[in-house]
């Protein structure tokens, strides 16, 4: 690693051509103009610091889905309930919402998503309307309600936002604007 710079590892000048790999661990091959955004991080980066790379307090979208003990898991439903009477949208016309982008889903991760459809569209519709929840209660604490579990301890709210901005843990943005557009537009 020594005498490695950090042209080495992009070229800036061209920067729709993969770099060469001057470290020698595990190749990744990605097509530059392909529709995904979302990654996982490289296991050569992530050995030794899995609690830096992995959500400890929500998981987002699907690469961490399975991990049910995290402290905000139980929210996600009070948050979608809170969603769906805000809106005045059935959950099921959310689902079906959803579900028309989930071929545009599924090319925004690097990686083949096992889940099956309803099971991602599941995951990515509850995932975004609890970020959706958490950044429209951020804004406007009106709407954060007397027992609201997540807004009443400034301490996990503080967490949790180390965990949405971490790399796996992500949602494809242009669902979040798309029901965050459907939900205004019952406002109106």
């Amino acid at each position: 690693m020594e005498g490695l710079r950090k042209e080495d590892l992009f070229d800036f000048k061209n920067p729709l051509v993969p770099p060469e790999n001057p470290i020698g661990d595990e190749i990744v091959y990605f097509h530059p103009m392909s529709d995904c955004s979302i990654y996982r991080v490289p296991k050569s980066i992530r050995n030794g610091y899995e609690k830096a790379f992995s959500p400890r307090f929500v998981s987002l979208g699907p690469f961490h889905h399975h991990i049910k003990d995290l402290l905000a898991s139980g929210h996600k439903e009070s948050y979608f309930d809170d969603f769906v009477r805000e809106s005045k949208l059935s959950a099921q016309h959310l689902f079906e919402f959803v579900k028309g982008r989930e071929e545009a889903i599924r090319k925004c991760y690097a990686e083949t998503i096992e889940l099956k459809s309803n099971g991602l569209v599941r995951c990515v519709l509850v995932d975004a309307v609890f970020v959706i929840e958490i950044l429209l209660k951020n804004r406007d604490g009106s709407l954060v309600g007397e027992n609201d579990r997540i807004f009443k301890k400034p301490w996990l709210i503080n967490d949790m936002k180390y965990d949405i901005l971490k790399m796996e843990n992500q949602i494809p943005f242009a669902i979040l604007e798309d029901l965050l557009a459907l939900h205004q537009s019952t406002k109106e």
